[in-house]
C-alpha cells in the first residue's frame, strides 16, 4: 500500500493549519508525526484518513491488494 500527499494543505476558520505538505508513505515502513500542541498533527491524520477534506492538494491511495479484516486488530 502507498499513500501519497501532493501539496496538501488545510485551512480552518480562515487560519492555515498546514500548507504544501508532500510526502509518500509506503507499507512496511514506520512513520512518526511530531510537533507541538496545536501544530496540526491530528488534522493531518484526519485528512490522510479521509475523515476531513483537504483545503488544497490531494491525497492518493494506491492499494493493489484488499485489506483483510484480521489486519485491523
Amino acid at each position: 500500500m502507498q499513500i501519497v500527499l501532493n501539496q496538501v494543505g488545510k485551512r480552518y476558520k480562515g487560519e492555515q493549519i498546514f500548507t504544501k505538505c508532500s510526502f509518500e508513505f509506503s507499507s512496511g515502513n514506520h512513520y512518526g508525526i511530531i510537533g507541538g500542541n496545536g501544530s496540526g498533527k491530528s488534522t493531518l491524520l484526519k485528512v490522510i484518513a479521509g475523515i476531513t477534506p483537504a483545503s488544497e492538494g490531494e491525497v492518493l491511495w494506491n492499494n493493489p491488494e484488499p485489506i483483510e479484516s484480521e489486519h485491523w486488530f
